[in-house]
């Protein structure tokens, strides 16, 4: 008796290649993941004036250079409306493109292949454990559990990429408290862009005072000290623990040239929006 042979299944070009497209991804996503995990967890944190880090190496080198030849599209941005990021006729210092299902789905070709990659790798549950774990001290105290538990803090990260031009800036703010964990990396090509890191403040109790005064209208000083800048050096970042005291900001940048970077939040309810 005659069998007859099963009909071969042949992949059609643009099956094919979304299929290609998808791997490539899928690898990209792998790399970042293994990379950061290693790196996090090579990464000591520091706990004054508030659990933070800051780490140099973020992604594989290789990664890194494609990430400066791929940005996304700039028709793709859109600008960020908050009153210290707003210029006189409207327009904004700040874009951002959210990097959501329907964002991703725009990009084409290798922009989408590689951004589809680095979100996954960025968002995968091992980088977020090994993040959570490296900021250990003030996840543990803001959410009242042993540090072998802050692993598994829930959390869930939305990520974006943002372009900075000249004229914005951010006073000292904490984040709100939806947000858990801020992480920001760093994208320039080269040094030259060292000095427009972002800063993290303290403020003592000569400061609360100065602080409360100017909200008034009664006083001139922020009541803020710097305490450090973080480099803005190429494939870098950092990342910190939102609380009652996690001030940072940025004082006002100048100059012709963009400053790129990603923005990745932890925030614990899945459906906040993230600039959409």
């Amino acid at each position: 008796m005659q069998t007859t042979p099963e009909a071969e299944v042949v992949e059609t070009p643009v099956e094919a290649s979304v299929n290609n497209s998808e791997k490539a991804s899928a690898d990209i996503a792998q790399a970042v993941r293994d990379h950061l995990v290693s790196r996090l967890r090579e990464t000591v944190a520091q706990d004054q004036p508030f659990s933070h880090l800051y780490l140099e190496n973020f992604f594989p080198d290789s990664v890194y250079q494609r990430i400066l030849a791929c940005p996304p599209p700039a028709e793709y941005f859109k600008g960020l409306n908050h009153k210290e990021a707003m210029r006189s006729d409207g327009s904004s210092t700040r874009q951002v493109l959210p990097f959501n299902p329907g964002n991703l789905e725009r990009l084409e070709g290798e922009v989408q292949t590689l951004w589809r990659g680095i979100a996954e790798g960025m968002q995968a549950p091992e980088v977020k454990q090994a993040l959570f774990e490296c900021l250990g001290t003030d996840l543990a105290s803001r959410f009242k559990v042993p540090a072998n538990a802050v692993p598994d803090i829930e959390a869930h990260p939305k990520t974006g990429y943002f372009c900075d031009h000249s004229g914005y800036q951010i006073s000292p703010h904490r984040d709100v408290a939806r947000k858990i964990v801020t992480m920001q990396v760093y994208l320039p090509a080269d040094r030259s862009q060292e000095s427009m890191g972002t800063s993290l403040y303290e403020r003592g109790i000569i400061g609360r005072l100065q602080y409360e005064l100017r909200k008034l209208g009664l006083g001139k000083k922020s009541g803020f000290r710097e305490v450090k800048r973080f480099p803005f050096v190429p494939n870098s970042a950092y990342a910190f623990v939102v609380g009652k005291h996690s001030w940072h900001g940025r004082p006002e940048i100048h100059g012709e040239s963009e400053r790129r970077s990603l923005m990745q939040i932890y925030y614990a309810n899945p459906s906040e929006p993230f600039y959409d």
